[in-house]
């Protein structure tokens, strides 16, 4: 028999596909994340200008770096 939903799936029925490299929070598929490739850590959208804040450098554009 198919199921059919007439609601959105509970999020909680499904396992987490990966978890936020900052925070811990449960990332599920089709979710909006960012991925560092140097680390494979994703980060969430609360948490991603933290990381960039902590690994950019922060320049004038113009100056010498």
């Amino acid at each position: 028999m198919n199921e059919c939903y007439l609601l959105p799936r509970d999020r909680q029925l499904e396992a987490p596909v990966d978890y936020c490299g900052i925070c811990g929070a449960e990332m599920y598929e089709g979710e909006t994340a960012y991925f560092d490739e140097g680390t494979s850590l994703y980060f969430c959208e609360e948490c991603v200008e933290c990381w960039a804040k902590a690994n950019l450098s922060e320049v004038i554009v113009g100056d010498d770096y």
